[in-house]
């Protein structure tokens, strides 16, 4: 249902939504840079944003080849404490995103033609 919904939105307002998520969640992603562990920066600059336009929706990820122990920085091993960096920041950002894509969304509906019921 939501996939229909999201096909069924004028292209104008998909685009501008497009803008507001991918805007957010590099937000998120930049927060998460912000306070990560930093030893030669492997971690720090794994931290990407990838957008699936399909679904008006942006995943953020951290780790990969060269930073595979980003899941040990963030919860942590027997030998080494937690430092964890990527759910606190989301966490931390989720509502005021929630509200800012709202807003977004309410602004691009007004601007092309509708208002929101």
């Amino acid at each position: 249902m939501r996939q229909a919904w999201v096909e069924n939105l004028p292209k104008a307002i998909t685009r501008e939504m497009r803008t507001a998520v991918e805007e957010a969640a590099n937000e998120v992603a930049d927060a998460m840079r912000r306070i990560v562990a930093v030893d030669q920066g492997d971690l720090r600059d794994s931290i990407t944003v990838t957008m699936d336009d399909q679904a008006l929706r942006a995943t953020i990820s951290a780790g990969g080849r060269k930073a595979f122990y980003a899941r040990f920085v963030e919860y942590g091993t027997k030998a080494k404490s937690a430092q964890p960096f990527f759910w606190p920041m989301f966490r931390a950002r989720r509502q005021a995103i929630k509200r800012r894509l709202a807003a977004a969304f309410r602004k691009a509906f007004k601007k092309h033609g509708g208002s929101p019921a």
